[in-house]
């Protein structure tokens, strides 16, 4: 099982390849509640232990360009680049009908 958790920690730092953000996520709890149980051996858990860091590594990049994506957007937005919204959330054309 060693040899499969150091399998997975390059997977997991490899580009875009890897779990989605969701599934790190679930995986590093997974691999929490494994740890605390105490059902895995030292050498296990600092296995473990790396392979965690490395999703949270991965969550934390999603998020990062998720909020650089929203930047981008929220920037477009406001150059006049996308669609205009109404305080209510509405697109600004459902605004004028009103």
């Amino acid at each position: 099982m060693a040899k499969r958790e150091k399998t997975d920690r390059r997977e997991v730092g490899s580009g875009e390849d890897g779990p989605g953000f969701e599934a790190a996520l679930e995986q590093v709890e997974s691999i929490i509640e494994r740890i605390e149980s105490g059902e895995a051996g030292l050498e296990d858990s600092i296995d473990a232990y790396e392979r965690g860091m490395a999703l949270l590594r991965r969550c934390r990049g999603i998020l990062d360009r998720a909020e650089q994506r929203v930047r981008e957007l929220s920037a477009q937005d406001l150059a006049g680049d996308g669609v205009e919204r109404s305080s209510d959330g509405g697109s600004g054309a459902d605004a004028e009908d009103e």
